[in-house]
């Protein structure tokens, strides 16, 4: 009886720890602005495509140490070249959008909101009263510096993704939350997608013999954090997870080739994009994401032992 009484509390703290509930992993100070608020003071103004307004939102607080309690200490996140906003193509002035992006720790925090378009993409015909109605779905995205892939190394990204708020992911694009692009026509090779379950999935722009397009990654991932780490050459990709609490070591997801990146030149985006067809209409309910730890390296050579 006596272990029972000891043993009960302890395991109840340890399932409560683990508990994969996204409200546990951050609080927030403030409130952010309506789409048609925003609209009426001007911070958003349709054929505006290079906005560089100061649009501010609600302060993110991310708990790291609930959220170490799942994945560990991860490392500092290297510098970034930018960030998309849906109101201008890459802003460095992150402390003046922090609607849309902030930073706490090594955390980069994502945010859209419901009703929201991608209003750089400038006025369609009607005019700004059917302005909104016929624009794609806003988005947020980091962007790394743009590497030359040296012959013989590769470049190994790695960040962990915590999904807080799914629910926006939800029109037939979903979102994507990570590409490669091998320059020579800012072609993506491959993209991560997340849909309004949580459930995140990785997808090639080709089909290749033998391989999925298309594979699982995680499921219902809302709340769980989800290491990724991609290492890529210009012409070859490697893919691989971490679900913490549940894959000891990485897990190989996939490889393959894309079309060799003139000049071995490739970048890296990582955040929301929910597509950029205009009939997709405006982002359709708010979407959150953390990534965590985001930093790259170059390997020489890609042996068995640097994976």
């Amino acid at each position: 009886m006596r272990i029972e009484l000891v043993l009960i509390p302890f395991l109840f703290s340890l399932v409560t720890a683990c508990a994969a509930n996204p409200e546990d992993l951050y609080t927030q100070e403030g409130t952010d602005p309506s789409v048609d608020e925003l609209i009426a003071d001007g911070s958003f103004v349709p054929e505006e495509r290079w906005s560089t307004r100061t649009v501010l939102g609600s302060k993110i607080n991310v708990n790291h140490e609930r959220l170490e309690q799942k994945t560990g200490v991860l490392p500092p996140s290297s510098e970034i070249s930018g960030v998309h906003i849906p109101i201008h193509g890459r802003r460095t002035d992150y402390e003046n959008i922090t609607r849309w992006f902030q930073v706490d720790g090594n955390t980069h925090i994502f945010r859209l909101f419901k009703g929201e378009h991608n209003y750089r993409r400038g006025k369609v015909e009607g005019g700004p009263s059917d302005w909104f109605e016929t624009a794609a779905p806003s988005r947020v995205e980091a962007v790394s510096p743009t590497f030359t892939v040296e012959p013989g190394t590769w470049v190994e990204w790695e960040g962990t993704y915590t999904v807080i708020k799914p629910d926006g992911a939800s029109n037939r694009h979903k979102a994507c939350i990570f590409q490669l692009f091998h320059h020579g026509g800012q072609h993506w090779a491959i993209h991560l997608r997340m849909n309004e379950n949580g459930d995140i999935y990785f997808q090639r722009r080709r089909d290749i013999d033998g391989l999925p397009r298309t594979i699982t990654i995680g499921e219902n991932m809302a709340g769980k954090p989800l290491g990724i780490k991609i290492r890529a050459n210009g012409h070859d990709y490697e893919v691989y997870r971490k679900i913490y609490q549940e894959d000891e070591d990485w897990v190989l997801v996939t490889t393959g080739h894309y079309v060799q990146a003139v000049d071995n030149q490739i970048s890296i985006r990582w955040g929301i994009y929910p597509g950029s067809a205009p009939d997709l209409g405006p982002t359709p309910d708010d979407i959150i994401l953390f990534v965590s730890g985001v930093n790259w390296r170059v390997r020489t050579p890609p042996a068995e032992s640097a994976r």
